[in-house]
């Protein structure tokens, strides 16, 4: 009955059948807003646990042990690493409260001074005092709304650690059968498509998953380590912001480096040299993750050009905000498979063949 009912010509049914695809995932993302976090922190979950339940079934286990081992073995390491970061975590984040309205102040009589220095030594106009107050203004405003905003989310928080677990075990478990039972709906004409696109999407979402986790980890202790050996305040939360606005392509590790930056200007004053320090441990970090990791467990999963991961970053964060920013990449890549293979798959049968 559909397959009638859509047009004649190939290129006008794959964007025809593409639209009612995406128009669909919004739908679903709209209508699952409220649960959009805890479901994609257990879907990150049920791809890094899934190889290990399966490794758990080969050897013998039945699948519900399996799943409820591999949870508990999450839970005792996500309690040893509280025990461990926490106290000082929180400690420093405290410390950031506290101190905000000063690094404001601070960053701001930098840029002023840097202002007067080129005004005196160039042809470039001062700049107006009152730009600075109206800055300083906004940003401890700002400030004080994300930290009382974070504040107020412990109630969020505590909802999403009690849904992640829950929805990661029925993912582990049920996952396949709620996979085939969908397949199901799917006629046997176009079977064989459908099948071959959730295979490569679902394959490089594990890939990119999987791979961004692991990069994210090794930035937030490459970029930790780094701002403690140079005496940089704060150092334990700046490099814990910066492994989780890793996730944010392109953007993420510029928002780190201004963060380290003002945190610098701020404990340094006009000594350029701990500034310098801590934009050069981001620096250094982004170049070893370019240079090993992300050829190694990202470039194949999310092969995007850098323009068009750009404008989904800005585009995604200005619709769903952070979260977003973070599912830029993978909804991008996920669409260029489905219209890849849309475009292929719906062809004539003659031309199948020939790719």
């Amino acid at each position: 009955m559909l397959g009638q009912l859509l047009p004649d010509s190939p290129g006008v049914r794959v964007y025809l059948v593409f639209a009612v695809v995406v128009a669909c995932v919004a739908l679903t993302v709209w209508l699952l807003a409220p649960l959009l976090v805890p479901l994609i922190v257990s879907v990150a979950l049920y791809t890094l646990l899934a190889p290990l339940v399966n490794r758990l079934g080969h050897w013998g286990m039945a699948r519900t042990p399996a799943v409820l081992l591999a949870l508990l073995l999450v839970l005792l390491a996500g309690l040893i690493m509280l025990a461990l970061i926490a106290p000082q975590l929180f400690d420093q984040l405290a410390a950031l409260q506290q101190r905000l309205p000063g690094v404001v102040d601070t960053v701001n009589g930098y840029f002023q001074r840097l202002t007067g220095w080129l005004h005196a030594h160039s042809q470039l106009p001062p700049v107006d005092g009152q730009f600075f107050e109206m800055f300083s203004s906004y940003s401890g405003n700002l400030g004080k709304d994300v930290l009382l905003g974070f504040s107020g989310r412990f109630v969020q928080l505590t909802v999403i650690l009690l849904l992640v677990p829950l929805f990661t075990y029925f993912l582990l478990v049920d996952y396949r059968a709620l996979r085939n039972q969908l397949m199901s709906f799917v006629s046997n004409a176009r079977f064989e498509l459908a099948w071959l696109i959730y295979y490569r999407v679902s394959r490089q979402l594990q890939q990119y998953v999987r791979g961004v986790l692991l990069q994210s980890v090794l930035m937030a202790s490459m970029t930790a380590l780094g701002f403690g050996l140079i005496g940089l305040d704060m150092w334990l939360l700046l490099g814990a912001l910066t492994g989780l606005l890793n996730l944010i392509p392109y953007v993420g590790p510029l928002m780190a480096m201004v963060l380290a930056a003002f945190v610098a200007i701020a404990q340094g004053g006009m000594d350029p040299s701990l500034l310098l320090a801590a934009i050069g441990v981001i620096v250094g970090a982004q170049l070893i993750d370019n240079v090993l990791v992300v050829p190694a467990v990202i470039a194949e999963a999310a092969n995007l050009h850098p323009l068009s991961v750009i404008v989904g970053v800005i585009v995604f964060g200005n619709l769903f905000g952070f979260v977003g920013m973070v599912l830029a990449v993978p909804m991008l890549a996920s669409a260029r498979i489905v219209l890849s293979e849309l475009y292929y798959g719906l062809r004539p049968p003659e031309l199948q063949a020939l790719r």
